[in-house]
């Protein structure tokens, strides 16, 4: 499970892609064991859950998203 201080030094990575290699080193497990295709196909899995979350209202905006979203709009 990943814990605050974790994300936070994952969140150093960019990229979810690189992100989740990055944990999977962390991890010991080697690009034999888990390969960028797999990487890129759990990435897919991972965005398209999430797009399930947020139209369903399951992912609340963090405080002030709404109102930058607005400013972005004008």
């Amino acid at each position: 499970m990943w814990d605050v201080d974790l994300y936070r030094e994952l969140y150093s990575v960019t990229g979810g892609r690189e992100r989740m290699r990055r944990y999977a080193d962390m991890r010991g497990i080697s690009a034999d064991e888990l390969s960028d295709a797999d990487i890129a196909e759990l990435h897919l899995r991972k965005n398209a859950h999430y797009a399930v979350l947020v139209r369903a209202g399951q992912c609340p905006l963090r405080p002030g998203v709404e109102y930058l979203i607005g400013l972005s709009c004008r």
